[in-house]
C-alpha cells in the first residue's frame, strides 16, 4: 500500500521554503507497506540530485510461511522524487537477520569507495541486536562483510550483542566513519554493571565487520558509566561532520540525554574509545534543563548535533520550554555566548500547551541552519502534529528570507507527522523525512523544499 499527499504553493516564483512540485507528487513522497510503524530516521545526499533514505519499513507475511515485521530499509530517490529502481529491488535495500518484526536503520554513511554503511537494529528470537550492513552502490548487500553465512562466505549485516545476555535489547543509533576504515557504532545498551540500566555504549568494527579487538582497551566496546546512580543514558546519536567528512582526528563525539533528568549529554572520546579530557569534564558535557533569573537554559536532550569547520558543535534538540532549542558549543564543549541568546535559540509556533520538538539539523556551506522535527499547529478542530522546517543565519537569527520568519509548516496527511531528517542536495533542494500518520499506521515520508543555488548545499555533490 502507498500513500500520497498532495499540498500547493501558490507563488509564481520560487522562494526558498516553498515546496518543491517538480519532486514527488507535488513535493510529497509517501509509501507505506501496511505496517505501524514504519519511518525514515536518515537522509544521505547522493550524486545527480538523487537522495538515500534510511530506516524502517513493513514486510508482509509471504506464501511460504514467512513472518510480517521491519525490515531495516534504505531507499533510493531520483531527483525527481520517484524511487529509483537500479537500486536494491525497486528503489529499496533490505537488511532482515530472520523475519524479526522490530528491525530498523537509525543511521547511514558512505565509504570513500561508494559502499554505504548502515546501523540499526536487527531481531533474533524476539531480541534486537546492535547491528551494522554494508551495502554495495547499487543496493546490493555485500557479502565480504559481516557475520558468517550458511554454505560459507558473509552475510552482508554484522549484529553485536552488547547487554547483559542474549536477552537484552540493542540498537546502533550512529556510525562513524574512521579514516582508518573502521567503522565506530554508538548504541544503546543495557549494563549489568548497574542493573542493567542503559549505557552510552560504543563498539567497532574492521573492514571485514569484525568487532576490532583493539577498541575499548582490547574489549571491543567501551561502557561509559553513567552520572547518576539508577538512570538510564540513551545514545541518541553520533555528531557528523558539516561537510560530511570524518571529524578532525578520528575523535568520536555520541549525543543523548539522561532519561527523566532534565539532562541532556555530549560525550566526546578518543579514536582508540578513551574519554577525551580536553572536552568538558574528563569527556563529557552535562547541558541541564533549567530556568535561570525566569531565563531557560540548556536543553533536556539534545536529538542531533553537527561539527563545524571550526571545530564548534551545533546541537539541536527539546527542553521545558517546549519549542525547537538550538545550542552552539565551543570545540571544548562550554557554550558559545556569541550564537542567539546567550548561546541558545527558542523557536516555537505553538502555544505554552503544545509541544514543538527538533529532531534533526543541518548546515548549509554559506552557515544557515536547517532543523526540523515537528510543530503543533491548529486551523480547526483538535491540535495536530506537522512537519515543521525552521532556518537560522549563522548567529542564530531566524532567516526571514525563508518560510514565514524562518519557518515553515507542512502537514503531510491528515493525522500528524514528524521529520527525522533534514539535507541539502547539491542541487539546492531540501529534503526533509520522517513519518506521516495514515489512519492507524505511520508510513515513510519525503518531503521537498525549494532552497538555494548549488553552492550552499550540503554533502555529497558529483
Amino acid at each position: 500500500m502507498a500513500f500520497a499527499t498532495t499540498l500547493c504553493a501558490g507563488a509564481a516564483h520560487a522562494l526558498p521554503g516553498q515546496l518543491d512540485l517538480g519532486y514527488g507528487d507535488n513535493g510529497v513522497f509517501v509509501i507505506g507497506n501496511g505496517g505501524s510503524q514504519e519511518r525514515i530516521d536518515a537522509l544521505l545526499p547522493a550524486s545527480g540530485g538523487r537522495v538515500l533514505a534510511a530506516g524502517a519499513l513493513y514486510r508482509m507475511r509471504d506464501d511460504q510461511g514467512g513472518t510480517a515485521g521491519n525490515d531495516m530499509a534504505v531507499l533510493r530517490l531520483r531527483n525527481d522524487g520517484s524511487l529509483d529502481d537500479t537500486f536494491g529491488t525497486g528503489g529499496i535495500a533490505r537488511i532482515n537477520a530472520g523475519d524479526g518484526d522490530s528491525q530498523g536503520a537509525y543511521d547511514i554513511v558512505r565509504q570513500p569507495d561508494g559502499k554505504l554503511l548502515v546501523a540499526g537494529m536487527l531481531e533474533f528470537v524476539s531480541y534486537t541486536d546492535a547491528a551494522i550492513a554494508r551495502l554495495l552502490p547499487d543496493g546490493t548487500l555485500d557479502t565480504s562483510f559481516g557475520n558468517a553465512a550458511d554454505g560459507g562466505g558473509r552475510t552482508g549485516f554484522r549484529t553485536i550483542n552488547l547487554g547483559d545476555d542474549e536477552f537484552s535489547h540493542e540498537e546502533a543509533r550512529g556510525v562513524l566513519l574512521q579514516s582508518t576504515g573502521k567503522a565506530v557504532l554508538a548504541a544503546r545498551a543495557p549494563s549489568p554493571v548497574s542493573g542493567s540500566y542503559a549505557h552510552f555504549t560504543l563498539t567497532r568494527v574492521d573492514a571485514n565487520g569484525d568487532v576490532d579487538p583493539t577498541f575499548g582497551g582490547g574489549t571491543g566496546k567501551v561502557v561509559t558509566p553513567t552520572l547518576l546512580p539508577e538512570t538510564y543514558e540513551y545514545v541518541n546519536g553520533v555528531a557528523r561532520s558539516a561537510i560530511d567528512t570524518t571529524p578532525t582526528n578520528n575523535r568520536i563525539l555520541v549525543f543523548g540525554y539522561i532519561a527523566h533528568r532534565s539532562r541532556a549529554l555530549m560525550r566526546r572520546y578518543l579514536p582508540d574509545g578513551a574519554p577525551d579530557a580536553s572536552f568538558g569534564t574528563g569527556g563529557t558535557v552535562v547541558v541541564e534543563d533549567v530556568a535561570v533569573g525566569g531565563v531557560r537554559t540548556g536543553m533536556s536532550s539534545i536529538e542531533d548535533a553537527v561539527i563545524l569547520r571550526d571545530g564548534r558543535i551545533l546541537a539541536a534538540g527539546t527542553a521545558s520550554d517546549r519549542g525547537f532549542v538550538v545550542i552552539r558549543f565551543q570545540p571544548n564543549g562550554t557554550v558559545d555566548t556569541s550564537f542567539g541568546s546567550n548561546g541558545r535559540v527558542l523557536v516555537k509556533i505553538s502555544d505554552g500547551s503544545q509541544y514543538d520538538e527538533a529532531y534533526a539539523l543541518t548546515v548549509q556551506r554559506n552557515g544557515a541552519i536547517i532543523v526540523t522535527g515537528y510543530g503543533t499547529t491548529q486551523t480547526a478542530g483538535a491540535p495536530r502534529k506537522d512537519f515543521m522546517v525552521v532556518r537560522l543565519r549563522s548567529n542564530g537569527q531566524r532567516d526571514a528570507a525563508f518560510g514565514d520568519n524562518g519557518v515553515v509548516t507542512y502537514p503531510m496527511s491528515d493525522d500528524g507527522d514528524t521529520a527525522y531528517a533534514v539535507r541539502v542536495l547539491g542541487n539546492g533542494r531540501i529534503v526533509v523525512a520522517g513519518e506521516a500518520l495514515v489512519g492507524n499506521t505511520y508510513d515513510m515520508a519525503v518531503l521537498g523544499l525549494q532552497g538555494d543555488p548549488d553552492i550552499f548545499a550540503d554533502g555529497f555533490e558529483d
